[in-house]
């Protein structure tokens, strides 16, 4: 099942698996024209995370678009669960924010 959240500053897309060899079927439609378009993602997640993930979802993500030539930040947070989204200090993504816009302004 392909499940995508769409925020005001950012998309959130993540598959889940039924059976199926995640490392030959995996797929997502729109990462070849996001890696092309130069759009860089920062990802914040949490190893112990049950909702989404971190084995089924970014951590399939990260070489898929880096293989496609797309730049992409991932901060993996330690024992975090879901919640909270964020981090205590906010400045790696700021900093990621401020890098990225600067090159294309």
């Amino acid at each position: 099942m392909h499940r995508c959240w769409i925020g005001q500053s950012y998309i959130s897309c993540f598959l889940t698996f039924s059976g199926v060899e995640k490392s030959s079927e995996w797929v997502c439609i729109h990462l070849a024209p996001i890696a092309k378009a130069g759009i860089p993602i920062i990802v914040v997640c949490g190893d112990a995370d049950k909702t989404v993930p971190l084995a089924e979802n970014t951590a399939l993500l990260e070489p898929k678009y880096k293989s496609l030539g797309g730049i992409i930040t991932v901060i993996v947070k330690p024992g975090c669960d879901h919640h909270p989204h964020s981090l205590t200090d906010p400045k790696p993504i700021v900093d990621f924010l401020i890098e990225h816009f600067k090159k294309t302004s």
